[in-house]
């Protein structure tokens, strides 16, 4: 039985939520207890946040406590059920989301917004994160009106940078969960290495 909290991280375009959607597919072949969530979002009050905090401009400060708020219901009402009942938990986006973009990239701080975050989420860190990392360019040249836009999306080349550099930093500081993957690499590829880590897990 498989009882991890397994997170997919990443900038904007690299693909997170197609490969959230491929390993789902490719668990149920598998007969793997699992769900695949987000964040911000994955239930019904965290998805009306993220619709405040993608809905309008807001204050960096603001913004965090928002996504921390998100992220405590999501994780009482959703998350950690599911890992006490055995489930195998997929979140796109979860904490280093928080620490990479509003800790690093808007200047709050990787520890002032961990201590944040670190009030709601206790010791409820992912056991494996894969950061989907690739090119800025490349990776914003991937966006479409195909999949959700948000503000994030519109900023500068810069503050895209400055993420993939949060992430650097993040994957640096906890080397013991952080798995870095080859973004431009086919969602088939990307998925079969996430199941082989996964596999070895049990």
């Amino acid at each position: 039985m498989l009882k991890k909290f397994i997170t997919i991280e990443g900038g904007e375009g690299c693909g997170k939520s197609t490969l959230c959607l491929r390993l789902n597919e490719m668990l149920n072949e598998l007969n793997i207890d699992h769900i695949i969530t987000r964040e911000p979002g994955g239930i019904k009050a965290s998805e009306e946040m993220r619709e405040i905090i993608f809905g309008n401009i807001l204050e960096r400060k603001s913004e965090v406590l928002l996504f921390a708020a998100a992220r405590n219901e999501h994780l009482l009402q959703k998350i950690i059920p599911a890992l006490e009942s055995g489930k195998l938990v997929i979140c796109d986006r979860y904490v280093d989301s928080s620490l990479a973009y509003q800790g690093y990239a808007q200047g709050l701080g990787i520890d002032e917004v961990l201590n944040i975050n670190q009030y709601v989420i206790g010791d409820n860190f992912p056991h494996i994160t894969f950061w989907l990392d690739m090119e800025v360019e490349e990776a914003l040249a991937r966006i479409t009106n195909e999949r959700e836009i948000n503000h994030y999306d519109q900023k500068a080349v810069k503050f895209h940078e400055d993420v993939r550099a949060g992430y650097q930093i993040l994957m640096e500081r906890y080397p013991e969960r952080f798995i870095k993957l080859d973004a431009t690499k086919s969602i088939d590829e990307l998925a079969k290495i996430v199941i082989e880590k996964l596999i070895c897990l049990k």
